[in-house]
């Protein structure tokens, strides 16, 4: 339960970081940026009681962490035991429970095999009556239904904004504002590595050295098989199947090619016919069944997808109700994925104050 300051009726609220890299990091800095805007709007105060890090250490304090200078130790690659009034421990699992959180952030890195060790980190939050934010696209890839079934049954929030195209509200789009409205059809352009290169290949680069640009500017990471070979596109697609149309797929069912073995002699002939290749996913409600593409696509100039360029995303909702929606994100940065957590966060504040 959250606690209430009787001397201001402000409401202390508890947050655990499982996980400190780049998009934690970044709703810390806007925590503290925000700080008086959520107190003054929310009646509210957020403490963080725990951080969880893979390289910086794991520690608790009920008292709350000081994320200035919490943020100064890991980007200077330094211990956070070295913080005063902390208590370290080793066990992520034992951070969730003893943090004493009202509401788990998990921003753990994707693991493609079976979406650990975040699934774990989020069921055991669950369990444990915590309302859970997460940015991890595994686990609602390998196991949605469990655990928004555990949640219901918790009576707590699962909230995953930043799963997919940062912080564009989808999912918080189709739940408060698309009601009885039945998903048929998501066609979307989701992965920025892939529509960076293939941008970069239509100037008359060669695959390589497309590549290695994304590499330089921050875009891709130095291992991009993940995007370069469609498997972050086919886990976006799950996630948006099971979470937008009831789907139960997982990322090896989606039918995948990846971009590797695109030429640029293929990307410069589609220009000449009035086309673009884009890595193209594409959710189909079949019957009783959903099927799921990530494939490279020739796309026409009448289609609005052939203006999505670079680091831009969209994604086509086609409804049953409401014709298609399209919901375009324009050169994101990681201000936006910050942003999808903070705005999660909120909503389940806002949420448990109205109760």
């Amino acid at each position: 339960m959250f606690k209430q300051k009787s001397e201001n009726h402000t409401k202390i609220i508890k947050i655990a970081l499982i996980g400190f890299g780049n998009s934690a990091c970044r709703l810390a800095e806007l925590l503290i940026e925000r700080e008086k805007e959520i107190t003054s709007k929310y009646r509210v105060k957020i403490i963080v009681t725990a951080i969880a890090t893979a390289r910086g250490g794991k520690i608790i304090s009920k008292e709350g962490i000081n994320l200035m200078l919490a943020l100064e130790l890991v980007r200077s690659k330094r211990s956070l035991a070295e913080l005063d009034k902390v208590e370290v421990l080793e066990n992520t699992l034992d951070i969730i429970e003893k943090s004493d959180a009202d509401i788990i952030i998990e921003t753990t890195l994707l693991n493609l095999n079976n979406g650990e060790p975040a699934y774990s980190h989020i069921k055991q939050a669950l369990l444990s009556g915590k309302d859970v934010v997460t940015a991890n696209k595994g686990p609602l890839a390998f196991a949605a239904k469990e655990l928004f079934k555990i949640a219901r049954a918790k009576g707590v929030a699962l909230r995953y904004e930043s799963t997919v195209m940062d912080g564009t509200p989808v999912f918080n789009l189709v739940k408060h504002t698309l009601p009885l409205a039945k998903i048929n059809r998501i066609r979307g352009i989701v992965n920025s590595t892939t529509n960076f290169i293939l941008s970069e290949m239509e100037m008359g680069r060669d695959f390589a050295p497309s590549l290695e640009e994304a590499q330089r500017r921050g875009i891709a990471e130095a291992d991009a098989s993940l995007d370069i070979e469609a498997w972050d596109a086919a886990i976006k697609a799950t996630v948006l199947a099971n979470c937008l149309m009831d789907a139960n797929l997982k990322p090896s069912e989606v039918i995948r090619k990846g971009i590797s073995e695109i030429k640029k002699t293929e990307v410069l002939e589609a220009i000449n016919r009035g086309k673009k290749i884009r890595l193209v996913i594409d959710i189909e409600r079949i019957n009783s069944s959903i099927q799921a593409k990530a494939l490279p696509t020739e796309i026409s100039k009448e289609d609005i997808f052939y203006n999505i360029d670079a680091f831009s995303n969209i994604l086509a909702l086609e409804t049953d109700l409401m014709g298609t929606l399209m919901i375009v994100e324009q050169d994101p940065t990681l201000t936006q994925t910050a942003y999808g957590l903070l705005s999660d966060l909120l909503s389940i504040i806002e949420d448990k104050i109205n109760l």
